[in-house]
Parts: C-alpha cells; structure tokens; sequence
C-alpha cells in the first residue's frame, strides 16, 4: 500500500477509484493503517471540550441573510493569507446554489453539500440557510469545498484532503469575524465547538471501531474523513501562524499540488494542539510588569516570531498596549496563562490584532474570548487589570514597582525585559 510519504511526490493524485470498505478508503487516501492509527491516536488527545450555551449560540441568529452569508464567507476565503483570491473569486461568481431553508437534493434528502465539478464547470452547492451562526458555519465549509474545487480546476483529490479544506475554510471564518465582526466571532467559536463534538466523538469511536476490526467493514462510511481532516486543519492553521511557506502550502493543498498533500502526513506537524502547561500560575489581578511577563512566558513557551524582534522594540510596542487596555489575557481553571493577546486601533475599523499567543489552549477557543473581550470593550480595561500605566521616563515598566517581600515570577521577568530594554549596551548594539 502507498504511503503517506507517497503524497509529497505526487501532483492531482490518481484515484484508486470507487471503494467501498477500510482498506480501499485508506489506499485512496494514501495512508497506511499505521499511519492512520496515529492520527486518531492525536484525535483522541485533542478532543474539543464544549461549554455550557454552545448550543444555544449556534442556533442564534447570525444577522445575515443568506446573500451577506456568502458575501462574508467569501471575504474570509479571500482574506486567508493563501494566495487563493483568483479562486475564491471564481467560486463565488460561478458556483450554482441553492441556500434557502428548505433546500433539498436528490430523493429530498437535505443537509449542507456541495458538488465537485468536472474542468470547466462550476461547482454546485447546497447548504439550507435559517440565518443561525451554525447554518453561517456550514456555509463556509461547503464554500471550502467550492473554492477547492475551482483551484483545483476538476482534479480530483482524496476525501481526507477535500475535508480538510473545508475545515480551513471555517478557521478562516473564525479568523475574519475574529477581526470584522467580535460579537458574532464568539458565538461561531461556540456552533464550532459543538460541531467538533460530534467529530471528536462519535465520528472517531466509528472510525476506530472500523480500523480495529477483524473484518474490514463492507460498508465505507463518508464521516470517517471528519475526524482526521479536522485534527489536520487545527494543526496545519496553527502551525501557518509563524511558519514560513506555510501559507503557500496551504493554496498548494487547495490547488491539489504536490507540496499541499505533504501537509497531510502524519508528523509533519505537531497534530496535538494542547499540551501540559507548565507556567505558575498568574496572580488575581496582574500589573503591568507581571503583564509584561506573561506576555513574554507565553511568547517563549511558543517559540513565537515576536521574540526575534529587538528587545526595546518587542518591550515598547506590549508595555503600551498594557498601559492603554489593549491585552487580553486568557488563562484556565488553576489561573495559568494560556494565552496572550494585543491589538491597535484603527480609525473608523476598530480594534486589529497586533500578536496573539496562546499555545496552551486551541485557538478558536481562545478566540472565542478575545472576541467577547473585543466585542465588550475594544480600548477600554484589559480583561486581566494590568494595573497602572507606567509613568513618563519609566520605559514601560519600572524595576522600583516590584516587591522585595513576595515577588511574583511574572513581575521578575517583567522587570528583567524592561531593564534589558533600557540597557546602555542594548542601545549601542540597536545603534
């Protein structure tokens, strides 16, 4: 059988064609039993906890009717850094579909889908829109398939990587209302939520039980491209935050190019979003320095591409961000940080991030936080109170403000950065 190092060497992968049980499925998929078995080991470590209202947020009403539905999924799709804007275009210029409440397919059957097309032909999709933040979820992965589909220009490609666009097409959903639109970002995190649920759990127990069988299933079931393809496209988004080409592999994996399907090995990515936190936890109501500090914790544990900038510059641009109320800080259940983010405001567009670290938590769930935060009070008090703004002359942060009797962890690396940021050498050698 072909292995996954197969995908990289490999451009439109021919398809082994109709198949109908466990081993024709991974074969047109290019993955070994092994390899499979990994990924739903990680799918079982990476399971997307919902929270109490997720249900009711997904059936909330978007307040977009199905044209500014599309109209938005399309401006997410075309805002997603993967030099995909020709293709998003013709997607939605040429696609055929059908978004009223009661559509329908073939036989009556429903639900979302969309129909690849042959070269030279626009996709077909059907996705009944109610107007709800779920049904405004839905659409963008069907528009997902859409976009795939026309970049691709008729070549087919395995149902794994076909899923897996889809779901970048709802991070990248996320990302825009992240950005345009706070309030309703919180409430697609939530129908996102809940819609990992059902990947994350009964898709994965099916797909195990038919990897584990004596007797390969006769029957292929669709839903088992779910669970690996969503696990792909968390880590493939992810690891396209700071990774250079990333985003160039992604348009190549829509494209169906050869450089795209190695997104899609086992281990080319760290495929488990969250691990072990070992950060202190924060104080109750953090200062500036701790602020700084945390910033900084965080920053190191993800080995974020902020830190290579000039220490004065990284120190100066979160030291006013702090001052002003312009962080949010997200952290869990025993107050450890497990996110960090700052953002400017822009006149007459509110807030845009500026850097945003969370390598503790998945992002969408962070996100879900940072969009109420945004949504609640885009310039006003951080959510974690960063205490006083530093005063004229302090640099940012001030050595002084720290206490000698019970000094926090956070607040001594705070105040490490600030006088390593005023440092006569640092200033020669930035010179």
């Amino acid at each position: 059988m072909t292995s996954t190092a197969a995908m990289a060497d490999t451009a439109c992968l021919p398809r082994v064609g109709a198949f109908g049980d466990m081993d024709a499925w991974l074969a047109d998929n290019r993955y070994t039993p092994a390899a499979m078995r990994r990924l739903v080991d990680a799918v079982c470590r990476c399971r997307v906890l919902g929270e109490d209202g997720d249900a009711a947020a997904a059936a909330a009403p978007s307040g977009l009717d199905a044209e500014a539905a599309w109209a938005f999924c399309g401006a997410a799709m075309a805002d997603a850094p993967w030099s995909l804007a020709p293709a998003v275009h013709r997607a939605m210029a040429e696609t055929v579909r059908d978004l009223s409440p009661q559509a329908t397919g073939v036989g009556g059957t429903g639900g979302p889908r969309c129909v690849i097309p042959r070269a030279g032909q626009g996709p077909w999709l059907r996705s009944p829109y109610t107007g709800s933040v779920g049904d405004l979820l839905w659409l963008a992965h069907e528009f997902g398939h859409a976009v795939q589909a026309v970049a691709a220009d008729g070549c087919d490609v395995p149902p794994v990587a076909r899923e897996t666009c889809a779901f970048l097409a709802e991070l990248a959903l996320l990302d825009h209302a992240a950005h345009r639109a706070p309030a309703l970002a919180a409430s697609l995190c939530a129908a996102w939520r809940r819609h990992a649920g059902r990947y994350y759990g009964a898709d994965r127990i099916d797909l195990t039980a038919a990897l584990d069988a004596a007797e390969r299933p006769a029957a292929y079931d669709y839903r088992w491209n779910y669970p690996p393809a969503h696990l792909l496209a968390r880590a493939i988004h992810r690891a396209g935050a700071g990774a250079a080409g990333a985003a160039g592999a992604v348009g190549a994996l829509f494209r169906a190019e050869a450089p795209g399907f190695a997104l899609l090995q086992p281990g080319r990515h760290d495929v488990e979003p969250m691990r072990a936190n070992p950060l202190p936890p924060a104080p109750d109501a953090p200062d500036a320095l701790a602020m700084l500090g945390i910033a900084a914790a965080l920053e190191a544990e993800a080995w974020a591409p902020g830190l290579a900038r000039p220490i004065g510059d990284w120190v100066a641009r979160r030291a006013a961000a702090i001052a002003e109320g312009r962080v949010f800080l997200g952290v869990d259940g025993a107050r450890r940080p497990v996110g960090f983010a700052h953002w400017r405001m822009r006149e007459g567009e509110g807030p845009a991030i500026d850097g945003l670290t969370a390598p503790f938590v998945a992002p969408p769930l962070f996100r879900a936080g940072l969009a109420e935060r945004l949504a609640a009070a885009p310039a006003g008090t951080p959510a974690e109170n960063p205490g006083d703004p530093p005063g004229p002359g302090e640099a940012g942060v001030a050595a002084g403000r720290l206490s000698a009797s019970t000094p926090d962890p956070y607040a001594v690396l705070g105040a490490a950065l600030g006088l390593l940021a005023a440092a006569p050498y640092h200033r020669r050698r930035a010179a």
